[in-house]
């Protein structure tokens, strides 16, 4: 700034010197420029010495620089096949000593009957007519083998059906997975057909 005033100045000093010696304006004239022409160039000074330069504040170099970029995030769904429930195979086990349940899908998965129990009740037993309402199932023994059938039976106690998990009884007894309710016979018949899914639930096949 200092050095715009000093050539400004001296280019006002080099045309009043020219209009002078042109007889433009008077000696007198002359003098009332200059003395303007010093105040302006004391106060041009006094702002360049006194009143330093604004500078921008420092950075502490601990701080990390502010990244203005827009950030974006990114959302990964879930893959249809990692939320739907799947299908599952289900055999009845109480083999070799083990308590009461169900294998799913070759046994890498167990249901004991006590959380079995309890999701027959809730999610089985409503899908199918031919069951009363206020049913329960018994886990019974069969020809001596311990808890080797799930009964049936109404409020009364009464036996009205069985649930096979597994096995078909009506087809030699050929494994499928499924699961099929019906009365025990003779001969046997089959009321409804299910498999369970993944998240414990019974869809009728038919």
């Amino acid at each position: 700034m200092g050095v715009v005033t000093a050539i400004s100045l001296l280019v006002i000093a080099i045309v009043l010197f020219g209009a002078v010696k042109k007889g433009w304006i008077s000696d007198r004239a002359l003098q009332v420029c200059a003395d303007i022409a010093g105040i302006v160039a004391l106060l041009a000074a006094v702002a360049v010495f006194i009143v330093p330069p604004a500078t921008p504040p420092a950075t502490p170099s601990n701080v990390e620089p502010t990244d203005t970029a827009v950030s974006i995030t990114h959302f990964t769904f879930p893959s249809p096949s990692a939320v739907l429930p799947k299908p599952q195979q289900v055999r009845w086990e109480p083999v070799d000593g083990r308590a009461p349940g169900i294998c799913v899908d070759g046994c890498t998965e167990f249901i004991p009957w006590a959380e079995l129990e309890r999701e027959i009740q809730v999610k089985l037993l409503p899908q199918v007519a031919r069951v009363p309402v206020g049913s329960k199932v018994l886990v019974k023994e069969l020809q001596g083998k311990q808890n080797w059938i799930v009964q049936i039976v109404d409020t009364d106690g009464k036996e009205i059906g069985h649930i096979w998990f597994g096995p078909d009884p009506a087809n030699n007894w050929s494994f499928d997975g499924l699961v099929r309710v019906g009365y025990p016979g003779p001969p046997v018949a089959i009321w409804d057909v299910f498999q369970r899914y993944s998240d414990g639930s019974y869809r009728k096949i038919r």
